[in-house]
């Protein structure tokens, strides 16, 4: 089999889509896959309808000579594939990690309500009702779909999306993991504090200005404790809020190597992830592996990983007296800190790339 991977983002870009396309390209063509890679990103210099009548012309071009065509995105790279497998006659395949519709109303539309809210209504503005209509309709148009979780073939199926079309294949990892005593890494990174760890994009609903709230409210019992946040965009509105606050315990630490924000995890005394939406957390599942415990938000695939709370703690989003609790007991509960940490650990275990690549290409045959 030949397969055309269309990805809106590539290495070095920061992102799960980037990262889960450079594993497909490697692991693959180990298991006899032939793979094709055309990344969104090499495109995005050009002006807005350019790029993607330039990368439309592209798939079309690379994917004369493959069987399938398996894109990571709904609409920067889902229109263009859906117009090329419908040319080529070729079968598509998508990988759903969330609500693109949703994700933009967010951050560009004024979009408040949280996804569970969002999916029910239809009165949003017309930016908002484009991305929703492209979205159903490559979705709609899709040979199959490939999700990560539960949560989310849920969410595809309140499109109006036929379920027997989804399938749930979960994510894994090829974890690269700091083999360094915890201690040897909290002495690299001058961790003498308690310290808590948050990463994600600069988005609204990853939460941090709430977490930064109830670190505030934690420095009254542990005064010394530390927040270091690690992220990709544009912190300005962060920096300012927590400058403003004079929350001085707060560390903003940009954008860093994937090795050194494993490290910083596995060093810390709890990774925290106040999140309003997850479809299933890669950074959620590598805290796991670190052993380090985790504090997060009762949202998304976030339910599946935490199912039962003898995993981690798990809160309802922006709750802050929760958040308060969950924190607090990890920072000064050590032996049931461990015990989920523990739990945690031999839980994800089971989340190989051998699993999921092997589930990926049965559903990618499939369409044959």
């Amino acid at each position: 089999m030949k397969l055309l991977i269309a990805t809106p983002l590539y290495p070095p870009d920061d992102g799960g889509p980037a990262t889960y396309a450079h594993m497909l390209e490697l692991a693959l063509p180990e298991a006899g896959v032939e793979v094709v890679l055309l990344s969104f990103s090499r495109y995005r210099q050009y002006p807005k309808f350019l790029r993607h009548f330039l990368y439309t012309c592209a798939l079309w071009k690379h994917a004369r000579g493959v069987d399938v065509i398996y894109t990571l995105d709904l609409v920067s790279v889902g229109f263009s594939a859906l117009l090329v497998s419908k040319i080529l006659r070729k079968p598509l395949v998508l990988k759903i990690v969330g609500d693109y519709a949703w994700e933009q109303g967010t951050q560009r539309a004024g979009v408040k309500e949280n996804l569970d809210e969002f999916v029910k209504r239809s009165d949003y503005p017309l930016l908002v009702r484009v991305f929703r209509f492209i979205q159903t309709s490559v979705a709609r148009h899709a040979t199959k779909i490939i999700t990560p979780s539960q949560y989310l073939k849920g969410i595809i199926t309140s499109w109006g999306i036929a379920p027997e079309k989804i399938t749930v294949v979960y994510n894994s990892f090829k974890a690269v993991l700091p083999s360094d005593e915890k201690s040897l890494l909290r002495k690299e990174f001058d961790m003498t504090r308690p310290t808590i760890v948050s990463a994600g994009r600069f988005v609204p609903w990853k939460g941090f200005k709430v977490l930064m709230d109830v670190v505030a409210e934690i420095q009254k019992d542990i005064p010394n404790v530390e927040l270091q946040i690690i992220g990709s965009g544009d912190d300005t509105e962060y920096v300012t809020y927590a400058n403003k606050r004079q929350y001085n315990f707060v560390k903003f630490l940009g954008l860093r190597s994937h090795d050194e924000l494993m490290k910083r995890i596995r060093a810390s005394d709890c990774f925290a992830l106040n999140t309003g939406y997850e479809g299933l957390s890669h950074v959620l599942l590598e805290a796991m592996a670190l052993e380090t415990p985790v504090v997060t938000t009762r949202v998304g695939g976030n339910t599946e990983l935490f199912e039962g709370s003898q995993r981690g703690v798990l809160v309802p989003y922006n709750d802050k007296k929760a958040i308060f609790v969950g924190l607090q007991l990890v920072l000064t509960d050590k032996k049931t800190s461990q015990y989920m940490a523990e739990n945690a650990k031999s839980f994800v275990s089971s989340f190989t790339e051998e699993r999921m690549i092997n589930s990926t290409i049965l559903e990618l045959k499939g369409t044959l």
